[in-house]
């Protein structure tokens, strides 16, 4: 080939490269540009559905924090208002939260964290319940904190949760304390009953509902077990007749709630009814006639002094307050029933009155002995049966 030839060859080929060198460059500057136009906006969607995520998670009243294989605390999601409300600071550290869920349950936060199980408790900290819940998922465990009560000041404003707001307005003293005894919670009805107008009040001057309360929540919190007590409190000079049952928060670290159910009114009309039955069984007492009275149990109730006389019947057996059925058969044994023939249903008609709502017929006894008694049965107020013996014998002759 000539020399001519070859330049042309040569300069053909190097033109051919460098074409289809610009055409790669091209092809390459573009395929990058897609890369990072792609890149871009996979970065902006990701920027997007994090903050979307820390969103979601801010807009409730919650904080969720992770939790190492060291049982450390790593960086929180959430409001960071809860943090700050639960370490009492401004700075809203996971660190305190952490610490108390270690001192309230450590066994529960190393299960946790070694073996995924999962864990609920109540903690009582900063004057407040918290509600603390604790997950594992893939593979990391995490704990979220939330209040578990009305925020402070809800006493006067009333919280917006439902159950929050449903102990507020309960007619019926409601508090809580924490482990030491030191009041965490009340509601409206406590503080009306205490006679202060905020829970900061009654912080400040340590008020107790009564001793007596005091004790009954020691020993729930002791016991680990629901505890009731009743006790007469003295306020605004009047006494009041309270129910105070207290029970242990569930899965709490020593809180206990604690209610008191008035019961004055119930407690006054008991004791009214109780003094009038004392003047009627007083008043039965001197009657010549013999009284009995069987309760809705068909044990006896009530016997006057001539009812003992009448039958010649032991005090102590008596106080032992036999069944209607066993007063029958001591008196058959003593032969101081009429005599019949079928004893067994004679007796299950004596016992059939029970629940009658009418007065029955006058009886007459004839006993061995000669005595004829008039036997009047009727139902009695409080239930049972009150029955009267006469002994007529003599107006028979």
């Amino acid at each position: 080939m000539a020399g001519a030839d070859l330049a042309y060859v040569a300069t053909a080929g190097a033109t051919g490269l460098a074409l289809a060198l610009s055409l790669w460059g091209v092809r390459l500057r573009a395929s990058r540009a897609a890369s990072l136009r792609s890149r871009s906006a996979f970065s902006e969607a990701l920027a997007q559905a994090l903050a979307e995520h820390r969103a979601a998670l801010a807009a409730f009243d919650d904080m969720r924090i992770p939790v190492g294989p060291d049982a450390t605390a790593g960086p929180a999601l959430g409001d960071p208002a809860v943090a700050r409300a639960f370490a009492n600071a401004e700075t809203a550290d996971s660190g305190p939260i952490l610490d108390a869920v270690r001192e309230a349950a450590p066994g529960r936060l190393a299960a946790l964290v070694e073996r995924g199980e999962p864990m609920d408790l109540t903690l009582a900290h900063a004057e407040r319940l918290w509600r603390v819940e604790g997950r594992a998922s893939a593979g990391e465990a995490w704990l979220r904190l939330a209040p578990a009560d009305p925020a402070p000041g809800a006493a006067e404003g009333a919280s917006e949760g439902g159950l929050g707001l449903l102990a507020d307005v309960s007619p019926s003293p409601a508090w809580v304390v924490d482990a030491a005894g030191r009041l965490v919670w009340a509601n409206r009805a406590w503080l009306t009953e205490m006679r202060v107008e905020t829970l900061e009040e009654a912080r400040k001057s340590a008020l107790s509902f009564d001793r007596g309360a005091d004790a009954l929540i020691a020993e729930a919190r002791r016991l680990n077990g629901r505890q009731e007590g009743f006790r007469w409190v003295s306020g605004g000079g009047r006494r009041k007749a309270w129910l105070v049952i207290a029970e242990p928060a569930p899965g709490a670290a020593g809180a206990v709630l604690a209610f008191a159910i008035d019961m004055t009114e119930a407690e006054e009309t008991r004791d009214t009814l109780r003094r009038h039955v004392e003047a009627h069984d007083e008043t039965l007492n001197h009657l010549a006639d013999a009284v009995v009275i069987f309760g809705p149990s068909k044990r006896l109730a009530f016997h006057n002094r001539a009812f003992q006389t009448l039958f010649d019947l032991e005090p102590a057996w008596l106080d032992e307050r036999p069944t209607h059925a066993e007063l029958l058969d001591r008196l058959r044994q003593t032969r101081q029933l009429p005599e019949v023939v079928d004893y067994s249903g004679w007796r299950a008609r004596e016992l059939d009155f029970y629940g009658a709502s009418e007065a029955a017929p006058d009886d007459s006894w004839s006993l061995p002995d000669g005595r004829t008694l008039r036997v009047v049965r009727q139902p009695h107020p409080l239930g049972g049966v009150l029955l009267l013996f006469s002994d007529i014998t003599d107006e028979l002759r």
